[in-house]
């Protein structure tokens, strides 16, 4: 049985949406998810993952969540943001390619993408399109919230360009930065 609690912003544990009593895995194998909606709800799931201990996974589009620990679902991290001067975009990672797609389109622009029927932003599997990423906004596993740009960080930088979706290794991405092209 789920029971769900509602939590103040001066409580770290005000991100998590379903919980059960004592922190044991529920119906669907996770201690905890955290419904993030911004960057910050990315911040303290981390945060509040490493203060109990939980084994952290992320829910992107296209791939299966690991079970047992606390889940950040990016179900309302959706957003997408064209420049059609500067000729990029910043989706966050639940973004699905198609979305990226039709607010480029809107602006006379196209990303370089595979592929995009249902399919989330993350993954290697998108040869010299990955080129075109111009910065990942992540939280490192310390809690550290990081806009990583290659000049900035290239060890980091092609670390989460290389992450599979699911994948929390090097950090929760929460958006990235890419060319679009007319």
């Amino acid at each position: 049985m789920h029971a769900t609690r509602e939590h103040t912003p001066q409580d770290l544990s005000y991100l998590v949406s379903i919980t059960t009593g004592d922190v044991t895995a529920d119906a669907t194998g996770q201690a905890v998810t955290v419904a993030a909606a911004n960057a910050a709800d990315v911040v303290g799931a981390v945060a509040f993952a490493a203060e109990f201990g939980l084994p952290l996974a992320i829910d992107v589009p296209g791939a299966p969540a690991a079970k047992g620990g606390l889940l950040i679902s990016t179900e309302r991290l959706r957003g997408v943001h064209v420049d059609r001067v500067a000729r990029t975009a910043i989706a966050q990672v639940g973004a699905l390619w198609s979305d990226v797609v039709d607010r480029a389109r809107e602006h006379g622009l196209a990303p370089l993408v595979p592929r995009h029927d249902g399919t989330g932003i993350l993954g290697s599997g998108y040869g010299w399109s990955a080129g075109h990423v111009l910065g990942i906004d992540a939280v490192t596993r310390d809690g550290r919230y990081r806009h990583v740009a290659p000049a900035a960080d290239p060890r980091l930088f092609r670390r989460l360009c290389a992450v599979e979706p699911g994948d929390v290794e090097p950090g929760v991405v929460v958006a990235m930065t890419f060319t679009l092209f007319r």
